[in-house]
């Protein structure tokens, strides 16, 4: 359990919050492409009560924007400004 939550965390995900994570990097890919290569998502967990099928959407939004950024160049600003406008 995550401190302060009544929910269960469980191993992997739920097909439903599998699709949501490849549509929105479909969909961040689709604005600004990464390039070639194969993105894979291998490991992840869900609550069982509290997880919902767009934050996982928003989570694959994320994941694919932050591997567009260049990591010699990025700040602090623009990482939390990724995070706080996906929240």
């Amino acid at each position: 359990m995550l401190p302060g939550f009544t929910d269960q965390v469980r191993r992997g995900l739920p097909r439903e919050y599998a699709d949501s994570v490849m549509e929105g990097a479909i969909y961040t890919n689709s604005i600004s492409p990464l390039g070639s290569g194969v993105l894979q998502f291998n490991c992840a967990a869900h609550g069982e009560v509290g997880s919902s099928p767009n934050a996982f959407r928003q989570l694959g939004e994320m994941v694919t924007r932050l591997l567009q950024m260049d990591p010699s160049s990025v700040t602090v600003e623009q990482l939390l400004d990724l995070i706080q406008h996906k929240l």
